[in-house]
């Protein structure tokens, strides 16, 4: 079962071509996330980029971009085989999704988080009562943003 988990956005004063830079920078996104100590890419730059998540407790996991259009949004496939257990046996599949959009002279960013959850509905209200602390961490990610760009 694929569907969207979580959608949180923040409109920013400022046009799109100047939050891209902060939005868009794959191997500085640790210092915009809580529990994250790194986020190093490993190879590419955009489009099939593969990047690492390390953890502040150790654990880790690889990431691939699967769609990279510059200045309006990019999407992130995580690869669940190397997801911390219990995560890839939740987890068929698991995509970030990160877009910018105009509104009025600023923008709006969002962020999505799409799941294939195994279990289906069965498991599904457990995934939402763990997407709550996820809200938490993406609401901070988004001032993170508007912190960077000062």
């Amino acid at each position: 079962m694929r569907r969207e988990l979580l959608a949180v956005s923040r409109d920013y004063p400022q046009p799109a071509d100047e939050l891209w830079p902060v939005v868009a920078d794959l191997d500085g996104y640790a210092r915009h996330v809580t529990g994250l100590e790194s986020t190093p890419l490993i190879s590419g730059d955009g489009l099939g980029a593969i990047r690492e998540c390390n953890t502040t407790t150790s654990q880790n996991w690889s990431e691939r971009v699967s769609v990279w259009e510059p200045r309006r949004r990019y999407e992130i496939e995580v690869d669940t085989a190397t997801y911390p257990t219990p995560l890839r046996q939740l987890f068929r599949r698991f995509t970030g999704i990160w877009e910018i959009e105009p509104v009025g002279d600023g923008c709006r960013v969002w962020i999505r988080f799409v799941p294939d959850v195994r279990g289906g509905w069965l498991v599904w209200p457990i995934v939402v009562l763990g997407a709550r602390q996820s809200r938490r961490d993406l609401d901070f990610t988004l001032q993170s943003y508007a912190d960077a760009l000062g």
